[in-house]
């Protein structure tokens, strides 16, 4: 019963190594992808600039932006490109304001790449869960579709709790339940 046990164990840390692996893989080929694309050039040369300078910078900080959006529903994807906006998405950013603005300096001295530099912020507070979503007759809030790095997700928390329709099955109606009086009550 043991070795039987251990067997499934193994299969089982098989299976999940494997996921990791893919997971893996395909996050590495989103960067490339990323990286072949023209739009991208200056935000990955100055990643490479802040990667060499890591050690003079007290908090974390994440860039471009895109890297760290994981998205599978090409709708979804195109309303965490509205709340993060078309300029941000190449964007950097800091968990400390003082990082922030020593990047602002490392960049003026080197190349003077043409990257925003934002710092995180708590931006408001989750309107919705997925629940109240549902109950409400959506199909979800966008954070149920989107996997973001957790500095992300800390400064888009508002906006991860948008509700959401799953393609065009509705009419494209809001639900009546989905009204003034609940907007104003949750606001």
């Amino acid at each position: 019963l043991k070795e039987k046990n251990i067997g499934v164990i193994d299969k089982n840390i098989s299976s999940l190594n494997l996921n990791i692996t893919r997971a893996n893989n395909n996050s590495e080929r989103r960067i490339e992808e990323l990286k072949r694309n023209p739009k991208f050039k200056e935000a990955f040369a100055f990643r490479e600039l802040m990667l060499k300078h890591s050690a003079k910078f007290t908090g974390k900080w994440i860039g471009p932006l895109a890297m760290e959006v994981q998205v599978e529903d090409t709708e979804i994807l195109q309303c965490v490109e509205t709340f993060i906006g078309a300029n941000d998405i190449q964007a950097f950013l800091f968990e400390n304001d003082s990082d922030r603005k020593r990047a602002i300096r490392m960049n003026q001295i080197n190349k003077k790449h043409r990257v925003n530099l934002i710092t995180m912020q708590n931006h408001g507070h989750s309107m919705l869960t997925s629940e109240k979503a549902k109950s409400l007759g959506f199909d979800g809030v966008i954070g149920d579709c989107v996997v973001f790095h957790p500095m992300l997700e800390k400064n888009y928390k508002a906006q991860l709790s948008y509700p959401y329709y799953k393609g065009n099955e509705r009419n494209a109606c809001i639900p009546r339940r989905f009204d003034d009086n609940f907007l104003l009550a949750n606001k």
